[in-house]
């Protein structure tokens, strides 16, 4: 279904009012404790951007997505000690780019397996990880963790700051376009139909294991970034930062914003980053309370966030996500 102009001119104001605000906030003044939570909320974003590449439109189960974030903030802190590249440079580029050549090479054995297995699968590796930065301590320190460089710009510190902030809106703003960019494209129709039906999308002449293989990349690099930019933004990593329970929290993401949707992903990594500020004030209960919002989220969300606001791009009634799928594997195949 196509939008209607209206709907289109609302879209693109919509969007505009954001980036003006955005980018106007932190020109009013105010504590660097916002820029802070600002800047993890952004961190989120890209986190759920990347998962819901390869969860939300390949369809593709993956619980150790906190494997590469970890290696992203490990790869800049290293760089930035051991070689004294640039932050930029290290947590921009070179992190998201070894995130990705890691998840290349993993995704040869990982992706043969399917359904309950790769879940498993990817869970495993994200625990080898976690293991590895953990006992490594000659390495990654340890239980201890890195203390990262301190990261400047013209001569001024820039964790936890503005300069943090500005950074990090820019990358999410390249990963929320690119990934926008991608799933409009004839690559990104091709994986929406791999996702929707996998028998049937191979049937029709689409490579499975090429576009499953690409949204495992994906997922990588911008896990990675996401993991470059917070050694930014804290400066001290630690194993605690990418436990198993860093999984289900980005795998939460996409769950609570809205599976297939690149605006959901967007509004669930921020959401779930904010949530545990926005209770901490209950101080002891927060840990329930945490439960309670999430249990009632998905309870009564179970489009996710961006469904509750009908912005998600894959909402409708059964019979319409029936024609879509359809028209999504009629339009990959003629490409194809």
């Amino acid at each position: 279904m196509k939008e209607t102009l209206s709907d289109t001119r609302i879209r693109t104001v919509a969007i505009i009012v954001l980036a003006v605000a955005l980018v106007g906030w932190p020109l009013l003044g105010g504590s660097s404790y916002y820029w802070h939570i600002a800047t993890i909320a952004l961190i989120g974003v890209i986190l759920s951007l990347g998962l819901n590449v390869f969860l939300g439109w390949a369809g593709q189960a993956n619980f150790g997505a906190a494997a590469f974030y970890a290696l992203g903030a490990y790869a800049t802190a290293l760089i930035e000690i051991k070689v004294g590249i640039h932050f930029l440079l290290a947590a921009l580029v070179i992190a998201p780019l070894v995130a990705g050549v890691v998840a290349l090479a993993l995704s040869y054995p990982l992706l043969r397996l399917r359904g309950h297995a790769l879940a498993v699968g990817t869970l495993s590796l994200a625990y080898v990880f976690y293991i590895v930065v953990l006992s490594w301590t000659g390495f990654t320190g340890g239980e201890n963790g890195l203390q990262a460089a301190i990261p400047t710009m013209f001569g001024e510190s820039i964790r936890a700051g503005v300069g943090a902030y500005y950074v990090t809106l820019a990358a999410a703003a390249l990963s929320a376009t690119a990934c926008i960019l991608f799933t409009s494209s004839r690559h990104g129709r091709a994986l929406k139909a791999l996702g929707a039906n996998e028998m049937v999308a191979s049937t029709m002449g689409i490579d499975i294991l090429t576009y499953k293989r690409v949204a495992y990349v994906l997922n990588g690099v911008l896990c990675g970034l996401a993991g470059g930019l917070l050694t930014i933004e804290n400066g001290m990593i630690a194993p605690a930062y990418f436990d198993v329970w860093q999984n289900i929290v980005i795998f939460l993401m996409v769950i609570v914003g809205g599976m297939g949707s690149n605006v959901g992903a967007m509004i669930g990594g921020a959401f779930i980053m904010l949530l545990p500020e926005a209770l901490a004030s209950f101080k002891e209960y927060a840990i329930i309370m945490y439960g309670a919002v999430l249990l009632l989220a998905v309870r009564f969300t179970p489009k996710g966030l961006a469904g509750l606001l009908q912005l998600g791009w894959t909402i409708g009634t059964p019979k319409t996500r029936e024609r879509r799928t359809a028209a999504f594997v009629e339009q990959a195949t003629r490409e194809h």
